[in-house]
């Protein structure tokens, strides 16, 4: 369904997430270098570079949206929309908890790891008063916890504040990981990051 309000061209959600698919998986160099991740194909089948551009899109499309992560690609068949198999690859992978492309990177590279990950784990202060934060990714049954930490967590407010987090999840016999960008930028730092939660995992 398309429609027109004044100069404005809109479409309805389905047909506007598959249009942003089918643009994310056509060749760009110019995209690819302004876009960059690895691929992890060699390690989980399937997980090309187009494919992880993809579930990045559809994780923030859905994220925004608000709503739960779409389970039936046959809506995304549109007139020059995606192609229905890497929407059903993409689909299938959509997790609505990613607030970044890099959480959904995280979460790519290592839920494979062990059953149980999770997205979005709350944390509390110790008399459960006050939400602390959501930790990013975890397994809450093997206290393993893992935070994606952008540029703004250098800022003094922001460590203070990560300190007690740490200090909460912590005290109850927490691992907790806190991932760079450094960490996802290739095959090699994926793999050394897997081997080091795989570690904390047993």
């Amino acid at each position: 369904m398309q429609g027109k309000l004044g100069e404005v061209r809109f479409t309805d959600p389905d047909t506007t997430l598959s249009h942003m698919l089918a643009t994310v998986n056509l060749p760009d160099e110019a995209r690819s270098r302004r876009w960059s991740v690895p691929d992890l194909s060699d390690l989980r089948a399937g997980l090309t570079q187009e494919v992880i551009r993809g579930i990045q899109v559809s994780d923030a499309f859905h994220q925004a949206r608000g709503w739960e992560a779409t389970k039936d690609e046959s809506v995304l068949r549109v007139p020059c929309g995606v192609d229905p198999l890497f929407a059903g690859t993409v689909l299938g992978w959509t997790d609505v908890g990613a607030e970044s492309p890099q959480e959904t990177l995280l979460r790519l590279a290592v839920s494979d790891l062990a059953p149980g990950l999770r997205s979005q784990i709350p944390v509390w202060t110790d008399d459960g008063s006050k939400l602390l934060t959501s930790c990013d990714l975890g397994w809450e049954e093997e206290k393993v916890y893992l935070f994606y930490d952008g540029a703004h967590h250098l800022q003094r407010a922001q460590r203070n504040h990560d300190s007690k987090v740490l200090a909460a999840l912590q005290r109850n016999g927490g691992r907790v990981f806190r991932i760079v960008a450094e960490d996802l930028t290739d095959l090699a730092a994926v793999e050394k990051l897997r081997e080091t939660v795989a570690e904390a995992l047993g």
